[in-house]
């Protein structure tokens, strides 16, 4: 009786490490990034709150678990801009091809989405992307265009349900 109890020890033993193991490797990959700094130094494993900057913007959004999510034939145009028209230095417009992320102002012809959102956005992409957008809407200053209908940008889109609550 007493090898039973041990062998069934073990067993539990075994099993809660294997879902402990399974859950930091989850929350490492779901929100590794939310947690390092995009530019890190030497600090390994010191977690520092990302900055999101102009100057970082790309780099962030290509580690960004959305973007890599993307279909690979999809097409965003995610453009970053001025609202009182003001300062068109400060505008930014990104390219998401896949899982592609470049700045161009050489829009392809072929685009299924184009999210326009206030520059003033880019620091809060340290909180998210999802958040941030979530933000932008509620406080109406986000503006998504599309001339894929509902059911083709549904399908080309699928693998992105996840998001669905993102844009609403």
């Amino acid at each position: 009786m007493k090898n039973k109890f041990s062998k069934s020890f073990k067993i539990k033993l075994t099993i809660i490490i294997i879902i402990f193991i399974g859950l930091l490797i989850f929350f490492n990959i779901r929100y590794g990034m939310s947690t390092k700094a995009v530019e890190g130094g030497n600090n390994v494993g010191v977690s520092k709150p990302v900055i999101v900057t102009r100057d970082n913007l790309v780099q962030y959004l290509k580690s960004s678990i959305m973007v890599k999510d993307m279909p690979k034939k999809g097409i965003i145009i995610l453009k970053f801009y001025d609202p009182e028209n003001v300062n068109s230095d400060e505008d930014v417009t990104l390219i998401i091809e896949g899982t592609n992320v470049i700045e161009s102002d050489n829009i392809p012809e072929n685009i299924d989405v184009e999210i326009k959102i206030p520059y003033y956005y880019i620091p809060e992409l340290g909180k998210g992307l999802c958040p941030t957008i979530k933000k932008a809407k509620a406080n109406q200053e986000l503006s998504v265009n599309t001339e894929l209908s509902e059911a083709a940008f549904l399908w080309k889109y699928k693998g992105m349900n996840k998001y669905k609550d993102c844009l609403g």
